[in-house]
């Protein structure tokens, strides 16, 4: 008896965590599809790639690998800078 109770409990417990699971998933999901204006898939993958835009810039260095070899490139100048004064 004590064996079936014990089954039963697990099986309670299990059922908890996944309503508990569900709840979370189901925050995440309005989480994502936000309100107002923004409040589809589409919009937020509109807005993201707006933002995009506007990290990436408009340039000679508009992508972020462009920028990471400038930087790279100046790291580099200023260790060889270091090099000749010492």
């Amino acid at each position: 008896m004590n064996e079936l109770i014990d089954v039963l409990m697990e099986i309670r417990d299990g059922i908890y965590t996944i309503n508990s699971n569900i709840d979370e998933l189901k925050a995440a999901v309005n989480e994502l599809r936000g309100s107002g204006l923004y409040n589809t898939i589409s919009d937020v993958c509109d807005k993201i790639d707006t933002a995009v835009s506007d990290i990436k810039g408009n340039g000679l260095y508009d992508t972020i690998s462009d920028v990471a070899s400038k930087l790279d490139d100046v790291s580099s100048t200023l260790d060889r800078i270091d090099i000749n004064t010492m």
